[in-house]
């Protein structure tokens, strides 16, 4: 028996005998997306999130550890970029996840204009309240609590978020069809990595860039990565696109949710990787 199995379930599972428990890190992360641009209009910054400025705030409002620690028992990793630990030679650790520090995200909206200036206790900018909508797919209940936090955590900012589900099929819809200001998702990078449908400013090799994200400097360096190269080349520049992005934050970037593996103690030789579970499983044997 080898199965993925929830994070709440781990505790219980370590009791039964006879059982192999494990978490696996590789590479699916959960974000929260802000849409960098009007619905409208996509050659107008967005109303709320088109500043550099309003989204680091935003991810300085969030305790991503309290997610991490509560739900994910502190299994997983804060995650910074869409760049995993496991891609070793790549990975920049020099860029770090932005820390819950909320009177520096009330700093930052303020040089923006955001401020409670009629005492309501939410943010104002001219007559536009820093008021939305969060939209989160259905049972995904990891999600489901993290909106909870966030909810909270940009209340305490003077920003009024509100949680709205959505079925699956029509959040994914309205993800590709770019109708969304704001949303929590996931995704799994692919082995070899490839960024560049994740972050491309042109939509059709950009396909899911979702949150409109443009960069000329970002762009040139995914450009030069589909170039003859060598592996240290590609590898300098992987970095240097982290840091761009982290310079950007076009979205919130939250965690490295790991799969938690369960298998029987008689299976013997499994090699579990983050290529997959079944991976090598033809040297498996059996006591």
């Amino acid at each position: 028996m080898v199965e993925l199995v929830k994070v709440e379930d781990v505790e219980e599972l370590k009791k039964e005998e006879q059982l192999v428990v494990f978490p696996l890190f590789g590479r699916e992360y959960d974000y929260i997306g802000w849409n960098n641009v009007d619905l409208n209009d996509a050659s107008k910054p967005n109303k709320l999130f088109g500043s550099i400025n309003v989204r680091k705030a935003l991810s300085m409002a969030i305790n991503k550890k309290e997610i991490l620690d509560e739900y994910l028992q502190g299994l997983g990793e804060l995650a910074a970029s869409s760049v995993s630990p496991i891609f070793k030679s790549s990975y920049n650790n020099e860029v770090r996840p932005y820390e819950y520090n909320p009177d520096e995200a009330k700093r930052l909206l303020a040089l923006e204009g955001w401020k409670d200036e009629d005492r309501n206790g939410i943010l104002e900018k001219g007559k536009e309240e820093f008021k939305f909508k969060m939209y989160y797919p259905v049972g995904n209940p990891l999600r489901e609590y993290a909106v909870s936090v966030v909810k909270n955590n940009l209340k305490s900012v003077g920003i009024e978020m509100i949680p709205e589900k959505m079925e699956l099929g029509t959040f994914i819809d309205n993800l590709y069809e770019r109708k969304l200001d704001s949303w929590v998702a996931g995704f799994g990078m692919p082995i070899p990595l490839d960024l560049k449908p994740y972050w491309y400013s042109d939509p059709n090799i950009g396909f899911l860039n979702f949150s409109s994200y443009k960069n000329v400097e970002a762009d040139k360096i995914l450009d030069r990565l589909e170039t003859k190269l060598s592996n240290e080349r590609k590898n300098d520049l992987i970095k240097e696109f982290q840091k761009v992005i982290h310079q950007d934050e076009p979205v919130t970037f939250l965690y490295w949710t790991p799969n938690i593996i369960v298998y029987n103690n008689r299976i013997k030789n499994i090699r579990i990787t983050p290529y997959g579970v079944l991976v090598h499983c033809w040297e498996w044997t059996l006591n």
